[in-house]
């Protein structure tokens, strides 16, 4: 493989939300969700992250999506009001009480629950009893629900729906959103020399950690997993990437 070098400005996955093909929920064929984010080709490149107090400036986040089957034409559009209305991925369950006995006793005692589910269901279950770890007293709660972005399933960000362009590799799964995420995936993987050309330069009171989500100033590259980078995988890799071609 002759040398190659992939120069790579601020590039984050969010960027690539233009067109993404997915599973329609309903036949389990090839859909796409759309966005008015404008295609990579079309963005002006950025080499300077600037992020003050927790919030960074980005030009290109979506404001408006839907999903459209392409062969039973459903048609979902994103709920503004409730995106748990229409988010079809996994689902962060949470719970919280204080137990009235301990309290009674002088004790400040919670009682934390948390889980994954799948939303399966129409209606999720809105209540539950919690068990107190100090004193085994059953406490009645209130489930809060909101969508696990950060599950480690390919789906995408906007409807959780399952990536229609996705392969297995061994243990692992190469996936992709569209063409152009396809064609900056392989040329990174194929390049000899890998280098960054963006800054990100914070304000007085920059803290990076406080980001409600550290990947919003992540380039793609950045969030890769190890494995997919070695050099032993490369070939591997890049022949997964290929055979995806024909389903984005």
């Amino acid at each position: 493989m002759e040398d190659s070098t992939y120069n790579e400005t601020f590039l984050p996955l969010r960027f690539f939300l233009n067109q993404v093909a997915v599973h329609c929920p309903s036949c389990n064929k090839k859909g796409y969700v759309k966005t008015d984010i404008p295609p990579v080709a079309e963005q002006e490149k950025i080499f300077e992250v600037f992020v003050d107090c927790g919030t960074y400036y980005s030009p290109y986040r979506w404001s408006t999506a839907c999903f459209l089957c392409c062969s039973c034409s459903k048609r979902i559009e994103f709920d503004k009001a409730s995106s748990l209305k229409t988010w079809h991925g996994p689902i962060i369950a949470t719970a919280e009480a204080s137990c009235p006995a301990c309290m009674a006793l002088g004790y400040k005692q919670r009682i934390p629950a948390k889980k994954t589910v799948i939303k399966k269901a129409i209606t999720l279950p809105t209540s539950t009893k919690l068990s107190c770890n100090k004193c085994n007293t059953k406490v009645d709660a209130e489930w809060k629900y909101t969508p696990n972005y950060s599950a480690m399933v390919p789906t995408d960000p906007i409807f959780g729906l399952a990536l229609f362009a996705q392969q297995t590799l061994g243990k692992h799964i190469v996936w992709v959103y569209n063409c152009e995420h396809l064609n900056h995936m392989k040329a990174y993987i194929q390049a000899t020399q890998r280098k960054t050309s963006f800054t990100i330069l914070t304000g007085g009171h920059g803290d990076l950690q406080r980001l409600d989500s550290r990947h919003d100033i992540l380039s793609f590259s950045q969030t890769l997993p190890t494995w997919m980078k070695a050099k032993s995988n490369r070939s591997a890799v890049l022949k997964a990437l290929e055979d995806l071609k024909q389903k984005v």
